[in-house]
């Protein structure tokens, strides 16, 4: 059986790589645990230091509410996305030990594979709980970001 000649293969505790000249197989990146406490700490400080600064704050995102619904799922939402994405670091790792057939529409573990990837990328669809807290913690660091501007006026949280 031929196998594939992979380039880059990069799996660890951060990522899963797997590609050849022609084609990525894998490419996923972990996403880090966000500490809802310290991101309820950051809106604070953004909401103090726009009042420091006399920006007008608009509440119309209600962050700190969107915050205070995910205490209760996004850690059991995290987990289960850890356990996912360590479940397909083992099984790509064994793949990639045995060798991917050439052709590769013949290897019958990839769609398998495939299917857990996707399981995976789904757990950020929409308004899923990791990619609310993912939008919530950009939103918070953008809004710090833009409180370092002298001409801000207003601001939205």
């Amino acid at each position: 059986m031929r196998t594939v000649e992979l380039t880059r293969v990069i799996i660890d505790s951060k990522q899963i790589t797997v590609a050849n000249i022609h084609t990525s197989y894998f490419n996923e990146i972990k996403v880090p645990f966000i500490d809802l406490d310290a991101l309820m700490d950051c809106y604070q400080m953004a909401v103090k230091k726009a009042k420091e600064k006399s920006v007008k704050v608009g509440y119309t995102q209600k962050i700190k509410r969107r915050i205070e619904a995910l205490r209760d799922i996004y850690s059991h939402n995290y987990a289960s996305y850890n356990v996912a994405f360590n479940d397909l670091k083992l099984l790509v790792k064994e793949k990639t030990n045995r060798g991917i057939s050439v052709p590769t529409s013949d290897d019958k573990d990839l769609p398998v594979l495939y299917k857990k990837r996707n399981t995976i990328n789904e757990m950020f669809h929409g308004n899923a709980p990791l990619s609310e807290a993912i939008r919530l913690s950009s939103d918070i660091n953008n809004a710090l970001r833009l409180l370092n501007s002298d001409s801000l006026t207003s601001i939205r949280l």
